[in-house]
């Protein structure tokens, strides 16, 4: 038995790890994109509200418009 008795096991080891690693991915977005300079200061302070309010939906939105917007500056070259 451990410190917090039979109250904690491995299910709650591994959610917690999984929460823990959707912040570190929103914040490591997050300042993804506070350091593009191509988005205006409206963009990052919207996509900084949507990744620290709904980490979990709004990074996946943010993966695809990043891919999409990567892709698009590689064509216009």
């Amino acid at each position: 038995m451990g410190i917090f008795g039979n109250a904690f096991g491995f299910p709650h080891l591994v959610v917690i790890l999984l929460v823990l690693l959707v912040w570190a991915l929103a914040v490591w977005a997050l300042v993804i994109t506070i350091r593009d300079p191509k988005l205006s200061t409206a963009v990052k302070v919207i996509w900084g509200i949507l990744l620290l309010v709904f980490p979990y939906f709004s990074l996946i939105i943010w993966a695809i418009d990043r891919f999409v917007r990567l892709n698009r500056r590689d064509r216009d070259y």
